[in-house]
């Protein structure tokens, strides 16, 4: 169960989507222009659209935020912006 989870936090299920809807356009695409005697080449620019829009696609990504910083800052154990021990305390 737990793989399950794993496998659906990491999206192998919509990636997995995805390619089949990517092979199933192809395929279709083929057998239109086999139907419609469309020239050869159109196989070419129709896989091409598709690895442009695959490289497209891995762009628009959520934005994820950057603690960074923060966390550069904390691992080290002492921030060091407040001088005064009772105000450090506190703010512990």
């Amino acid at each position: 169960m737990r793989c399950l989870k794993e496998l659906k936090r990491r999206s192998v299920f919509r990636v997995a989507g995805v390619y089949a809807v990517a092979g199933w356009l192809l395929a279709a695409a083929i057998v239109l222009e086999t139907t419609l005697k469309l020239p050869d080449r159109l196989d070419s620019a129709i896989v091409a659209a598709l690895f442009i829009a695959a490289y497209r696609a891995t762009q628009y990504r959520e934005p994820r935020r950057r603690r960074s910083t923060y966390d550069e800052l904390i691992s080290t154990g002492e921030i060091g912006l407040i001088r005064e021990p009772a105000l450090q305390d506190l703010a512990i």
